[in-house]
């Protein structure tokens, strides 16, 4: 009978044992979530600081897909294992349209709002005359490559020839995308090459040059062509890839040319 009590006692000692070991165990379990919680807001804090302070955003370099121009801003730095085949968009007789997208918050267009292009550089331009602190965007950001220009004025084409700003669909992502559609006849009669980009919306209001990518395009000139007996030549690499014919009859017994 002493026995069996003496192991009652045994057996609520043992009890007693593991219960403080399962309470030992549940606290650590508590504070160690817990210690997880406030570790995870700390980091959540420091990113969110970082991306306020724009110190962390950075800008992909374009990628060219089949007449579309994609630059990424974001948290990380982009990189892509599928190098594009071209270095440009392109705008030709055969190629009329393209597109800029600026993806990722706060990335937009520049020149602002796409008033403008930038027209590249010319060595003989003197400095007093250059736009000094626009077009200063891209790898070469710390001088500027180009002067602001307006499109239709460089092609020589019409005023409504401009870009466009699309629709963005809700997907959180606050870029913007444009786009820029021609006719044959806004080609210009020489290859025209200008040059647009994506910035930090951050940058820009800071005049800063960070954060930024540059999107070089090419306009083809159009080609020389006859039409009612006028001819006109244009002076672009496919231009002239063959001889204008002009016939002269009886009833139009004139040639016009324009160069």
């Amino acid at each position: 009978m002493a026995r069996t009590q003496k192991m009652r006692r045994l057996g609520g000692w043992f009890r007693s044992r593991v219960s403080k070991l399962m309470t030992i165990c549940f606290s650590g379990v508590a504070l160690f979530s817990a210690g997880q919680a406030v570790a995870e807001k700390l980091r959540e804090g420091i990113l969110n600081r970082r991306l306020e302070e724009g110190g962390t955003l950075t800008m992909s370099e374009p990628q060219f897909d089949n007449g579309v121009a994609t630059c990424s801003l974001s948290a990380a730095a982009a990189t892509s294992d599928v190098q594009s085949a071209a270095a440009a968009l392109t705008l030709s007789k055969d190629m009329l349209s393209v597109e800029l997208q600026c993806s990722g918050a706060k990335n937009i267009a520049v020149p602002k709002d796409l008033t403008n292009v930038c027209k590249p550089k010319d060595a003989a331009t003197t400095t007093k005359h250059r736009t000094a602190e626009k077009c200063k965007f891209g790898k070469s950001a710390q001088s500027p490559e180009g002067d602001e220009i307006a499109l239709h004025t460089l092609l020589g084409a019409g005023e409504r020839v401009k870009w466009i700003q699309k629709t963005q669909a809700k997907t959180g992502d606050d870029g913007q995308t444009w786009s820029l559609t021609l006719t044959e006849e806004d080609l210009p009669l020489k290859d025209t090459p200008f040059f647009v980009g994506c910035q930090s919306e951050d940058s820009v209001a800071k005049s800063a040059s960070n954060d930024s990518c540059k999107v070089p395009v090419h306009v083809e000139a159009r080609p020389s062509a006859v039409a009612d007996n006028v001819a006109t030549c244009a002076y672009g690499q496919k231009s002239n890839g063959q001889a204008l014919e002009v016939e002269v009859t009886a009833e139009k017994n004139f040639v016009t040319v324009e160069c």
